[in-house]
């Protein structure tokens, strides 16, 4: 555990309350492995707090009040806001943004009580904060949706984040779109044509875009084989080699398919 003295302060603001909760809850060896795991951020952004304990101070923060009760309250909309400021500033050296800053933001959001109109419209302000695909999946499978919002979530997603052409779209937020997709939608039989056509109409050069297709359509054979294979085999399908053997290998890993199955999907590779 490292003293909270050791790292670059930020001024009197929610920021600073947020961080004398965050720093003692360091695990030096976890943030050395789960750094490995976010390639693409560097590893001195991460403070290293395990998932149980930040969802804890989220969901503290979600109702306004800290882990320690006689701490002042603090709002959520406040926290989300400095970071969401911070996001889109260059990081200085006094003031480096931590990817355990973001995530909690998106966590607070994710945990407090909203109306689906206004939920959608802070989702907006937090995607573009996205940079990388642990904070997008985290984000993604928190807040769950009430059955009768599925149809709103699912225009929004669609509209906002997977559009034609989605080449264009920043990396981040097309992958914010694709898992949703898949932590949503993609097991439930009213959604699964417009998953696969959504899915078919992406054509985006990053990895992570083409890993999370892939594991949507991995997910996709596993509830609606049938479907699946058929749009596999499709002459319509626009998937690049890549992602289309990806889908089948994902598909292949899963202990859900039978032997006899992946026997077949393994035929089917390009």
């Amino acid at each position: 555990m490292m003293s909270t003295n050791s790292f670059p302060s930020v001024s009197n603001s929610c920021r600073a309350v947020i961080r004398q909760q965050l720093f003692p809850l360091q695990d030096k060896k976890y943030q050395s492995f789960h750094s490995g795991l976010i390639p693409n951020i560097p590893s001195e952004s991460i403070i290293g707090i395990r998932m149980p304990q930040l969802r804890k101070l989220a969901k503290h923060l979600a109702h306004d009040k800290l882990l320690d009760s006689s701490a002042t309250p603090l709002h959520w909309q406040d926290f989300f806001s400095e970071i969401e400021t911070a996001f889109h500033q260059t990081a200085t050296e006094t003031a480096p943004l931590y990817y355990e800053e973001t995530l909690l933001a998106g966590l607070a959001l994710s945990y407090a009580k909203l109306s689906l109109d206004a939920r959608l419209l802070w989702i907006k302000r937090f995607v573009p904060m996205i940079d990388n695909w642990a904070v997008c999946d985290t984000f993604c499978g928190t807040w769950k949706p009430a059955e009768a919002q599925l149809p709103a979530v699912f225009r929004f997603v669609s509209e906002n984040y997977l559009p034609p052409q989605a080449k264009t779209t920043a990396e981040y937020s097309l992958r914010y779109g694709i898992v949703m997709l898949l932590t949503h939608f993609v097991s439930r039989e009213a959604y699964i044509d417009r998953v696969l056509t959504l899915c078919n109409g992406i054509c985006h050069p990053a990895y992570y875009v083409k890993m999370a297709v892939a594991w949507t359509l991995s997910y996709a054979f596993i509830h609606f084989p049938e479907r699946t294979i058929r749009y596999f085999r499709s002459p319509d399908n626009c998937l690049d080699d890549f992602t289309y053997n990806k889908s089948i290998q994902k598909a292949r890993e899963s202990y859900r398919v039978p032997e006899e199955t992946k026997a077949l999907l393994q035929s089917m590779r390009r």
